[in-house]
């Protein structure tokens, strides 16, 4: 279980990292729950929205790397809480020089029909 997870968290990010929109969003289940921050709880439409708008007007992810990865699996494998650090270099996001954050990231994933599917994400950047 931990493996198949582990490969799609990793391909996630990666798709993040290389500002794929639609190969990022693949691993979002539509019902899924996302917090922005200073935001809330928004429908992952609006995330996809804005996130397309990001993209789309050339910002968005420079580099991205994952840190201090934890899978907390289900008793019966169908589910886990993922928790890491997520070292991101933005470009063009209105701030001047290199805009570097590193967030701690906490998701919910499913096992939904044979498919690791993201159900819940929810970040804080760290300070420092």
């Amino acid at each position: 279980m931990s493996a198949n997870l582990g490969n799609a968290l990793e391909a996630m990010n990666r798709a993040y990292g290389r500002n794929d929109v639609d190969a990022y969003f693949a691993f979002f289940s539509p019902e899924a729950t996302i917090v922005l921050p200073g935001r809330g709880r928004v429908p992952v439409s609006a995330y996809v929205e804005r996130w397309q708008a990001v993209v789309g007007s050339g910002a968005g992810v420079e580099r991205c790397v994952m840190l201090d990865v934890a899978l907390k699996p289900s008793p019966s494998g169908d589910a886990s809480i993922v928790t890491y650090i997520l070292d991101v270099t933005y470009r063009g996001m209105g701030v001047e020089g290199e805009d570097r954050r590193r967030l701690s990231m906490s998701e919910g994933w499913f096992l939904l029909d044979g498919a690791w599917k993201l159900v819940h994400m929810d970040w804080t950047t760290l300070e420092g």
